[in-house]
């Protein structure tokens, strides 16, 4: 074995590789020639031997969001529909894909936990989906109301989701995962415009506003419900 940045990695004479794999247009031919002949490889192909890499089908395109668990990598795309990928953290390889039903557009956020992921779409209204990890299906859906467009951010805790909304002033929507309806709103002072990123705590959520100058917002959720 080799190692990469501490992680252990075949060596070129180890490598099981499967002949008619496509190698973004890097033969396995040309790779072993240029092995033979002592020629240094380019960064693709070493990307490509050393398995670092997942790449799209044709029209998998634009990944706006990323989450992870222990063995996959869960990428979000910016298409319509919306595609959620999830990627085999030791092949990066495809293992099941998501995607959006007509009008379920735009994948601009990912969170996650045990059991689902959670997809925040770029629609008007905003949508949040309820992904089952075990089969990458539509297990329910949170749509906001009148106005609340654009989900742009997600973070979450045991029993919440947080969509922050690129609207103005911003939003912050705390959605019951249970039932994937709204528990609590906060909504930003004049000027507290487009929530970019969320991140939370035990007790607080913090909502990174796209501001001239930007701005963080602390919002206190000790009480939980039905307060924010």
């Amino acid at each position: 074995m080799i190692y990469i940045n501490g992680v252990a990695k075949p060596k070129l004479s180890d490598l099981q590789i499967d002949a008619d794999k496509d190698w973004q247009n890097h033969t396995l031919t040309n790779i072993k020639k240029a092995v033979a002949a002592g020629q240094p490889l380019t960064i693709e192909q070493m990307i490509a031997l050393v398995g670092y890499a997942w790449t799209g089908a044709t029209g998998e395109n634009a990944c706006h969001a990323l989450a992870q668990d222990a063995d996959y990598v869960y990428a979000g795309l910016l298409i319509d529909p919306a595609k959620v990928i999830k990627i085999d953290k030791v092949a990066m390889t495809t293992s099941a894909t998501w995607t959006g039903a007509a009008g379920e557009n735009e994948c601009n956020s990912l969170t996650q936990d045990a059991d689902y992921v959670y997809a925040g779409l770029g629609t008007i209204p905003a949508k949040v989906i309820k992904i089952a990890k075990s089969t990458m299906t539509t297990l329910a859906t949170w749509t906001g109301e009148a106005g609340e467009n654009t989900c742009v951010s997600l973070t979450q805790d045991a029993d919440y989701v947080y969509a922050g909304l690129e609207i103005a002033p911003a939003k912050v929507i705390k959605i019951a995962k249970s039932t994937m309806t709204t528990s609590a709103t906060w909504t930003g002072a004049t000027g507290e415009n487009a929530c970019g990123a969320l991140t939370e705590d035990a007790d607080f959520v913090y909502v990174g506003l796209e501001t001239t100058p930007a701005k963080v917002i602390k919002i206190d959720n000790r009480l939980r419900v039905p307060h924010f």
